[in-house]
């Protein structure tokens, strides 16, 4: 039940390679094929995307042509993940723009397991756990607008670091954007 710019995450640990099955329904620009709501999977700790939503992967879902679903297994090897769904602001969950897809309750992305029972080893895991044991130093995600946020973090003696920032910039100037200061000078 996605509704209009909604940003759901979730992270979960599979311990061993796990089947499970997917169903997303979202939609697509007719024009360009580019998804405007859509699911996407990533693995936690490289940040590579492992299961996407695409025209080739998806089918008509009933209704407005643009509503597509994807309804598959995919097998995932053992590791930590996270599984987006996001939406942008308009046509979605109760408040469509075009004819609804044929399962709308559904708009948006479950996954459930193969067979009748959760698999062995698969865990939801929150965002603390999710970076214990790594060398994540800090991270700060999901900044909305107008947010000034800081994360600290000590590093005992000289190191190379490697930071991975996502901001919003036109024209040589940045407007959303990070950085770092030495608070010990």
């Amino acid at each position: 039940r996605a509704r209009n710019n909604d940003v759901h995450e979730q992270s979960f640990k599979v311990d061993k390679e796990t089947k499970i099955q997917i169903y997303a329904i979202g939609e697509m620009s007719n024009s360009d094929k580019e998804f405007a709501d859509y699911g996407y999977i990533i693995n936690a700790v490289s940040g590579e995307t492992v299961w996407q939503m695409t025209y080739r992967n998806t089918e008509h879902a009933g209704g407005a042509d643009k509503n597509r679903m994807f309804d598959d297994i995919v097998a995932l090897p053992a590791g930590t993940y996270t599984v987006f769904y996001m939406t942008d602001d308009s046509h979605a969950y109760r408040n469509w723009n075009s004819s609804a897809p044929f399962d709308p309750e559904s708009y948006g992305l479950a996954i459930y397991p193969v067979g009748k029972t959760t698999p062995a080893g698969f865990k939801l895991v929150n965002e603390q756990e999710l970076y214990q044991g790594t060398s994540v130093l800090a991270k700060i995600t999901r900044v909305g607008d107008s947010e000034r946020r800081r994360a600290k973090f000590k590093l005992s003696k000289k190191a190379v670091i490697n930071v991975y920032a996502i901001g919003e910039g036109t024209d040589g100037e940045m407007y959303d954007y990070a950085y770092i200061v030495n608070l010990d000078t």
